[in-house]
């Protein structure tokens, strides 16, 4: 056996001694009996049930009242209240800074902001581009997309949509 076996083989005896010394005794069993079960308790003496009085008499039904005279219906206001403004309420996991989609981008706004917006083209699952608001498109170089947008579109507050609103 060579010198620098020799010597690993010490280091390792010596590692493996210390390591043997360091590590905590076994704990050694308790010498005490097990404590004793505390006594059962016993069950309360019996009681006598009250004794059963006699129920007080139903009282009578009051009389039967009659219904108030019809009155006219008030005439009804020319002016009508303005409307209460409406309220979209939708349930995220996450809660999300804005619905501007774009300054705001989260995966979970995906599904209501494609109930509120509209795109000019749709990514299907299987990455393929589908019409949306443009018809069709070409691309004719690397730097140019032409889109042929729907017609007869308007926004919300019924402004046109077209080249310019893009």
């Amino acid at each position: 056996m060579s010198t620098k076996s020799m010597m690993m083989l010490l280091i390792i005896l010596i590692v493996t001694l210390i390591g043997a010394g360091c590590a905590t005794p076994p704990t050694p069993a308790p010498t005490q009996p097990p404590a004793k079960a505390p006594e059962p308790t016993k069950a309360p003496a019996p009681t006598t049930a009250p004794v059963a009085t006699k129920a007080p008499e139903p009282t009578k039904a009051p009389a039967p009242t009659t219904a108030p005279a019809a009155t006219k219906a008030p005439e009804p206001t020319k002016a009508a209240a303005p409307a209460k403004p409406k309220e979209l309420r939708y349930g995220l996991t996450l809660v999300v800074s804005g619905i501007d989609p774009h300054v705001h981008s989260s995966s979970e706004l995906g599904i209501p902001l494609t109930s509120v917006y509209d795109t000019l083209v749709y990514l299907t699952s299987d990455y393929k581009f589908v019409p949306g608001l443009a018809e069709s498109w070409e691309n004719p170089n690397a730097t140019t997309y032409v889109f042929k947008l729907k017609k007869n579109v308007k926004f919300h507050d019924g402004t046109p949509f077209n080249a310019q609103a893009v």
